[in-house]
């Protein structure tokens, strides 16, 4: 496989806040059902916590210092492909085809884009988030992140709400920032989005919802014509601790 990345699906469901809902269930099996070689590995908070206390002991304090649990779920995926390498998905991504294709692009980390009024709503070049990722084991922009998240997190900023918190020291736009600031991007990949991100959240309110009119079915064909993969964009973190 390009640059070496393992054939490894990781996922974070912790359990500590609620059950996996089954939505969530179907949507973990269709990438089990495109990418049949690969290892699968549901991480719940039990195997997250002995991970970072067995590799990474020197972060223990620091990753349990986060205010918010969605803090250490967004860590604990940078640790898991630093560590591990292979790609990671949000549970609320829904896999339609093999993403092996894009790694013909031979790079050795992958990061799926947000959505344009997003984009433009931030002011931010290159908006990505860290809801699908690929990388091969001990990636130098990996270890960048883990090295930046907690200088973050220490800096205890102020911030307008727990959102723009979230998304500032550990999540989108502190990702973009990072990357942004980067001298070399060169063996980073932003996926076009088109291809996994087609939809915008309004787009998946109205989707889910059944909205079955034909000006929005075919606005959604149109959308998912190239897509491989969906984000659903739920946001379960916003209510959770």
């Amino acid at each position: 496989m390009a640059k070496d990345i393992p054939k490894i699906i990781h996922q974070v469901w912790s359990n500590i806040e609620e059950p996996l809902p089954d939505f969530f269930r179907g949507l973990m099996e269709t990438w089990k059902e495109h990418h049949p070689a690969w290892e699968y590995i549901l991480w719940d908070n039990d195997k997250m916590n002995g991970f970072i206390q067995e590799y990474y002991p020197e972060y223990w304090i620091p990753y349990n210092s986060a205010k918010y649990n969605i803090q250490k779920w967004d860590i604990i995926r940078y640790f898991i492909l630093y560590h591990y390498g292979g790609m990671y998905a949000d549970v609320d991504y829904e896999c339609l085809d093999s993403l092996e294709p894009l790694l013909e692009n031979n790079k050795g980390c992958y990061f799926s884009p947000e959505t344009a009024p997003r984009d433009t709503s931030l002011g931010l070049n290159n908006y990505f988030n860290n809801a699908l990722m690929i990388s091969v084991p001990r990636h130098p922009f990996m270890q960048l992140i883990i090295e930046s998240v907690f200088r973050e997190l220490a800096a205890n900023k102020n911030y307008a709400n727990k959102t723009i918190e979230v998304l500032s020291t550990t999540g989108p736009i502190f990702l973009t920032n990072l990357y942004n600031g980067h001298p070399d991007t060169s063996d980073i990949y932003i996926i076009p989005p088109e291809l996994v991100t087609p939809l915008h959240p309004y787009d998946v309110d109205k989707y889910i919802s059944g909205n079955e009119s034909p000006s929005f079915t075919r606005y959604i064909q149109r959308k998912l014509a190239k897509a491989i993969a969906i984000h659903y964009f739920m946001r379960t973190w916003l209510a959770g601790r």
